[in-house]
Order: structure tokens, then C-alpha cells, then sequence
């Protein structure tokens, strides 16, 4: 995956708490750090699952945003109808401000794969990006999840910056190995990817989100 993942080179942090007693303390720093004010990505975004209907605005968000490897717009179709419960997307208005696509690998039932994170140019800066992947991990069909990966470019700093912040958001772990090198892929000019992930990221207080 191109430009749309990252996170803490070697950074290693120390597990939330796990456990019934703390859901509100969880409950409150989500709250918290996720921010109320009129500025904030809860008030401009309205954030959902996606279906089949939003797979040609999310090809066409890629298409137009010269930063994401383009796929096929059946990818995006396929992604919308089965692995809705998996992904989000974000409209401001009616446009399209942002999408996560992902889904739970057969053999790490317990993981989030992010495939890819795709954020209109006009929209870029505002932490939407960040808001996407908590909202999404707050719904109830990732309520259980905890761990989130993702490949990285080395060049990717921006997807970099997104996984370090969600590491540091939950103060949990964010390791990064080699997955991909640059012959694995047909052709010249893809860079090697490199796995990222995070957690374990605590449960409690996460779920309850509106599909």
C-alpha cells in the first residue's frame, strides 16, 4: 500500500488497562482526545459504513488523488459490500471527504487490516485520517478487534504520522518488520512495504459506536 499508512519506527509503549473497571476512564481519554469542540472531526464528518453505492466515489477519490495505488473499481465495489463492517467512509455534505478500507485476516482474527486510507486533498490536515480509524475500531463489529496493521513505504511519511498518532492515542506498542521487498512486485518502480502493528489496543470503552 502506498501513501496511506505508517507508524513509531521501534517505539514501544506500555499496554492500556484491560478490564471492566476502567471503561470509564478508557471512555473519558477517548472522549477526551478525540475532541467536542465545533472544530472537531465529529462535527464536520459524518462517518459511516460504507455500501455498494459509495464504491465509485471512493475509486474516483483515489483516482483523483494521484497519491494512493488506483485499483480496479470492482475492488472498491467488492470492498463496500463485503467488508462494510470492516471500513468507513466520511462525507462532509454530500462529498466525499475520506474512506478506511480494511478487513480481519482469516489467520489474525484479532487484527484490523487497514488496505487503504484515502482522504479528498481539500480535506488533508484536519485529522480525519486519525478520526476514521478510531471511529471505526469504536463500532461494534471491531469492538473485539486489537491489533491494527498496515504496510508502509518507506517513503510514506504522512501514513507515518497517522499510525504513529493512533500508537500514541492508545499508548500502546507500534512495530514495524519487512513484508515486501521491491522485486516481490511486477515491474520497476514500487517501493518495498513494510509492516506495521499496533496493540494490543485496549477494548474496554471502545465499542458502541453507530454503524
Amino acid at each position: 500500500m502506498r501513501p496511506h499508512h505508517s507508524t513509531t519506527d521501534g517505539a514501544v509503549r506500555s499496554a492500556a488497562v484491560n478490564g471492566a473497571a476502567h471503561a470509564p476512564v478508557v471512555r473519558d481519554a477517548l472522549r477526551s482526545r478525540t475532541g467536542t469542540g465545533p472544530a472537531s472531526a465529529e462535527s464536520r464528518y459524518a462517518c459511516r459504513q460504507p455500501d455498494k453505492n459509495d464504491g465509485a466515489a471512493i475509486w474516483e477519490l483515489v483516482r483523483k488523488s494521484g497519491a494512493l495505488d488506483l485499483n480496479s473499481a470492482y475492488s472498491y465495489l467488492m470492498m463496500s459490500e463485503y467488508f462494510a463492517e470492516t471500513s468507513r467512509v466520511a462525507y462532509r455534505g454530500r462529498r466525499l471527504a475520506g474512506f478506511v478500507a480494511g478487513f480481519t485476516p482469516p489467520r489474525k482474527p484479532d487484527t484490523l487490516f487497514v488496505w487503504q486510507i484515502g482522504i479528498d486533498p481539500r480535506e488533508q490536515g484536519r485529522g480525519l485520517g486519525k478520526h476514521l480509524l478510531r471511529n471505526l475500531l469504536a463500532t461494534p463489529p471491531c469492538g473485539h478487534l486489537r491489533h491494527l496493521e498496515a504496510t508502509v513505504t518507506p517513503s510514506n511519511r504522512a501514513s507515518a504520522r497517522l499510525f504513529r498518532g493512533i500508537a500514541a492515542h492508545f499508548n500502546v506498542p507500534c512495530r514495524i518488520e519487512p513484508v515486501f521487498a521491491e522485486h516481490d512486485f511486477p515491474g520497476e518502480g514500487h517501493e518495498a512495504e513494510r509492516r506495521f502493528r499496533i496493540g494490543p489496543i485496549p477494548t474496554v470503552g471502545r465499542a458502541g459506536a453507530r454503524a
